[in-house]
Formats: C-alpha cells, sequence, structure tokens
C-alpha cells in the first residue's frame, strides 16, 4: 500500500517495533488547575504491544469538560498533530487532548490504524482502554469523550463511533470516511453527534466517487457514507445552504442527534485550517458542536 493517506503535515518515518512493557494499575492523579499548561509524554501496554500517547493539560482544566481525541492519519506522528491548533480550543474549553500514537506495521511500511482492517492489531481495544485509563487516573466524565481523525484517523473515528456509541460523545472526521467492514456492522441507532468536513478536490479519499484502495474501500462516496450515518441517527431529510464563500453546508434533520458534512470547494486531501480553500475557522465549528451537545 504505497499511497500515503495522511495530511500533508504528518509524514511517514519507519521505526524498529519497540519491545513490550509490563502493564501497570493507572495511579489516580487529581486533576487541578496548574499555572502551566501541561504537555507529557506517556506509555502503556495493551495486547502485549507498548502503546505510546501524549496528553495535554490545560491551564484552568476542568475534569468535568472531559478529553478530545485527536487521531493521526496514515503514516502520521501523533506529536505532529499539535501544529494544527487543538491545544487552543483544549485552552478555551479547559478540558484535555490526548494525540494516541498508531502502531508501525512493517507489512505495510508505515504507522497507522486498524478502522477494521485485516491486520489484526487491536486499536478499537486500544482506544478504549486508553479512554478508561485517562478517567481513572484524572477523573474525567466518562460521558465527555469526543473524538476526531484525519485521514486514516477519520476512518478510526468511524469505526470506534460504530462500535462503541455509548462511549463517545462526538465524532469528528476530517477528510476520512467507512470502508465496507465497518458499514456492514455500523447498522445500528448511534445518537452521536457528527461532523464530517471533505475537500470536493479530494484524490486520495475521493469526495463524489467510491475509494477503491484495499481495506479503504467504500460502500459509496463521502456524501454517501454520512447519508447513512445520518439515516442510524433517525434523521430523514437534508438541507443545504452556503456556509461560506468556500464551502457548503448539508444539515441533516428530524433526527436524534446533529449531523453535518461539510463540503470545502476545491481543498485536496489536507485538514481544513485556514487557506484560500478554507476560509472559517474549522475549531470554531468544533467548539459549537460540542456546547450544542453539552446544552
Amino acid at each position: 500500500m504505497s499511497l500515503i493517506l495522511a495530511t500533508g503535515l504528518l509524514g511517514c518515518t519507519e521505526a524498529s517495533e519497540p519491545a513490550p512493557q509490563p502493564p501497570t494499575s493507572p495511579v489516580r492523579t487529581p486533576v487541578t488547575p496548574v499555572e502551566q499548561a501541561q504537555f507529557l509524554t506517556r506509555l502503556m501496554t495493551h495486547d502485549n504491544e507498548r502503546r505510546d500517547y501524549f496528553l495535554y493539560i490545560p491551564v484552568g482544566v476542568d475534569p468535568a469538560a472531559g478529553v478530545m481525541f485527536v487521531l493521526h492519519g496514515f503514516g502520521g506522528d501523533a506529536r505532529q498533530l499539535r501544529l494544527l491548533g487543538f491545544e487552543d480550543l483544549a485552552d478555551s474549553l479547559n478540558m484535555m487532548v490526548v494525540y494516541p500514537q498508531g502502531l508501525f506495521n512493517a507489512t505495510i511500511g508505515s504507522t497507522y490504524w486498524n478502522a477494521n482492517f485485516a491486520s489484526g492489531d487491536d486499536d478499537l481495544g486500544f482506544l478504549m482502554a486508553l479512554k478508561e485509563t485517562l478517567e481513572a487516573q484524572y477523573g474525567l466524565d466518562a460521558s465527555k469523550t469526543y473524538m476526531t481523525g484525519i485521514s486514516n484517523g477519520g476512518y478510526m473515528v468511524n469505526a470506534f463511533m460504530c462500535a462503541f456509541p455509548d462511549d463517545i460523545a462526538l465524532a469528528i472526521n476530517w477528510i476520512g470516511s467507512m470502508n465496507q467492514a465497518t458499514y456492514e456492522v455500523c447498522q445500528e441507532p448511534l445518537r452521536v453527534p457528527y461532523l464530517h468536513i471533505h475537500g470536493t478536490a479530494d484524490t486520495t479519499i475521493p469526495y463524489f466517487t467510491p475509494t477503491l484502495i484495499p481495506e479503504f474501500d467504500t460502500p459509496g462516496n463521502v456524501p454517501y457514507v454520512v447519508d447513512h450515518i445520518a439515516s442510524i441517527n433517525g434523521h430523514t431529510e437534508k438541507t443545504e445552504a452556503a456556509f461560506s464563500a468556500t464551502t457548503v453546508k448539508y444539515e441533516y434533520i428530524n433526527g436524534e442527534s446533529p449531523v453535518w458534512l461539510l463540503e470545502v470547494f476545491e481543498l485536496e486531501h489536507f485538514p481544513p485550517i485556514p487557506s484560500e480553500f478554507v476560509d472559517f475557522n474549522v475549531f470554531d465549528v468544533i467548539q459549537e458542536f460540542i456546547k450544542n451537545d453539552a446544552s
């Protein structure tokens, strides 16, 4: 699989397989406001694999605000996601941000997320174990787990949402989709607020046509996938309106949880950060979604 499903900001760097570490019991660390924001490097063992993650704790953190998971793309390095601006969002909402690192797979020669692929790596289990570990250590609100993924990370967000709909408060997919394997298990009601942002000029995960890359293959194009998610959230209608000069917003109505699709004209396979093709602040949109969920 030579095609890199990543973000332009996230490179593919080969690394040797780290030695498994013995499991450790979580040590509860009460979250208290800190005078200076913290960026922590952490590891845990899951399924006999060492798993790394990075944790951002803002000044004035509030355990009741929960945590935002941010998942990198194919070939990505979790630490580089700090460049995108999630920590400013965390500062505004007083919530934690966690950047989990996908494993390096020697067969495909890249870091990745196993979003119901056939690789055997238990990434669904890892993300659930990490969620539970953070809740135990820091006393976070278990009902306030938010998850964003970019490209392959977006596939992983959809896989997690469909596997554990009661354990995710909101799902945000940037330039990813849902493969056939996830689609086949994603048929039950979700009741998960869902935001999908995608560019019409994306040729890696095409907007208008199904993705045919093995294991990333989709049951339809991006609107078809979002339509399906909306339908199992109970929505029966879709509205269309200009969101900005560069973007059309499709909002699904009559269902239980909000579902939005932002269609960005001429944007290629890049995150929706401000550029000549993106004239809105994606973090304002995310913050609106989170506040709507809390109201």
